[in-house]
């Protein structure tokens, strides 16, 4: 089958695009994103988001991740799908509903002479693991937060981690140098710890003063990325809940720099970012199936 996309990127995080109110599903999504998102097989990307028809929301986005793997959410993905589907006539405003399967999303589209340039989503209620429960942060005090952190053990040095849900799992961890540490060998290592079964994304999390913080991502089923969304949000919510940065703050990441914010009427964040298209094109998927079969 002929699959038209467009690739985009926001701060780095790059996923293939495919419209599919004007063509039908890849017949076997999770194989195509594994294959598609190959440097050298494919085109090269994060993973596939599908731009689909939603019964409660303008549309729905649906996210694979690089190896094939199911995502519920992301942050980065849903402004480059927001513009993908104003740019496709999906949408006819700059104001829309997205359906997640973490739930639906309003996302602002942001015009610069005409041109779709980035957005803000509203990311909605944060939630932190609390013996093995998920509390809203809401009724969360910077008090509580040392009781909140776990033990965890990277490359063989002791962390203190915090457990922050932004609709995907994500474990956050405060450290002196970004630059000063095996980030490979920390992911790996994430993705052996047996509390986390079904995956996390890791951030590590470098203060730099009240207004800026600069983080490094490691991805479920992507391993290290440019950019998470979510992954921000989470990282700023656990230096706001610290009292080490205020209620704005600019995240720093390999990728970009990302702002996030947290609105004291409700307590949801507030992600804003640029959105950019990278390229066009066509691919065949027909033997998608069969190259996933041979390298998984």
């Amino acid at each position: 089958m002929k699959l038209n996309f467009t690739k985009m990127q926001g701060a780095g995080n790059d996923y293939i695009y495919v419209d599919c109110f004007q063509q039908p599903l890849p017949q076997d999504p999770a194989a195509v994103s594994s294959v598609l998102s190959q440097k050298c097989y494919g085109i090269g990307s994060d993973g596939l988001i599908l731009v689909r028809p939603s019964d409660c929301a303008d549309f729905m986005m649906d996210i694979y991740n690089a190896d094939g793997s199911r995502a519920k959410m992301c942050g980065n993905g849903i402004r480059c799908a927001a513009k993908f589907a104003f740019e496709h006539g999906i949408i006819h405003q700059c104001s829309c509903n997205v359906e997640t399967l973490s739930g639906i999303k309003q996302v602002q589209l942001k015009q610069n002479d005409g041109t779709i340039t980035g957005a803000t989503v509203d990311m909605g209620m944060p939630q932190i693991r609390e013996n093995g429960h998920l509390t809203a942060v809401e009724k969360i005090s910077s008090s509580d937060l040392n009781s909140l952190q776990e033990s965890i053990t990277l490359a063989q040095q002791n962390f203190q981690m915090i457990e922050i849900s932004m609709g995907n799992p994500h474990a956050v961890i405060f450290v002196n140098d970004l630059k000063q540490l095996d980030f490979q060998q920390y992911g790996h290592d994430v993705e052996q710890d047996q509390r986390f079964i079904d995956g996390v994304n890791l951030e590590l999390v470098q203060v730099k003063d009240r207004s800026h913080i600069a983080v490094r991502v490691w991805e479920r089923g992507s391993q290290e990325t440019n950019a998470c969304g979510t992954g921000a949000c989470a990282a700023a919510l656990a230096a706001m809940l610290d009292d080490q940065c205020d209620q704005q703050v600019a995240v720093t990441m390999n990728g970009g720099v990302l702002i996030v914010e947290r609105r004291m009427t409700d307590g949801h964040l507030l992600l804003s970012g640029e959105a950019r298209n990278v390229f066009t094109g066509t691919v065949d998927t027909d033997d998608c199936a069969q190259h996933h079969n041979l390298v998984s």
